[in-house]
């Protein structure tokens, strides 16, 4: 009999944007508490992604780009990163305005995939929180 991967969640809500970093920390962390082990995922809907990349256009200070040469233009980001942790940003249409889903998900499954589906030439942008 196979054994069913380990699945957490936690609800959260983003009510200023100008916090939305400190707001998905503070969740972490109390899922972390509740739980003993950090969310790996984060799903919001796109109107919520779009709110924070709008904010990230003028703050771009914490932005990191893995990718190879030069950056290109920001074009919105896939990470965010904690001091120990790092969540997948995943879009979740059923998700409202303004909320969030934090998961742990010992086994993702993304699309079928056990990573997220990236393109090759996609630039690969993180959200590196202020420590």
């Amino acid at each position: 009999m196979q054994e069913e991967s380990k699945i957490f969640k936690e609800f959260g809500f983003i009510d200023d944007y100008s916090r939305w970093d400190d707001i998905i920390n503070e969740r972490v962390n109390r899922f972390y508490t509740l739980y003993r082990v950090h969310p790996n995922i984060l799903l919001a809907s796109g109107a919520t992604f779009d709110r924070i990349d709008a904010f990230l256009r003028l703050h771009p200070e914490n932005l990191a780009y893995s990718g190879e040469g030069e950056a290109p233009d920001f074009d919105g980001f896939s990470t965010f990163i904690g001091e120990d942790y790092t969540l997948e940003f995943c879009l979740d249409a059923d998700q409202r305005e303004n909320y969030f889903i934090l998961v742990f998900d010992e086994t993702p499954d993304f699309d079928g995939e056990a990573e997220p589906e990236t393109e090759e030439e996609e630039p690969k942008f993180s959200y590196r929180i202020a420590g």
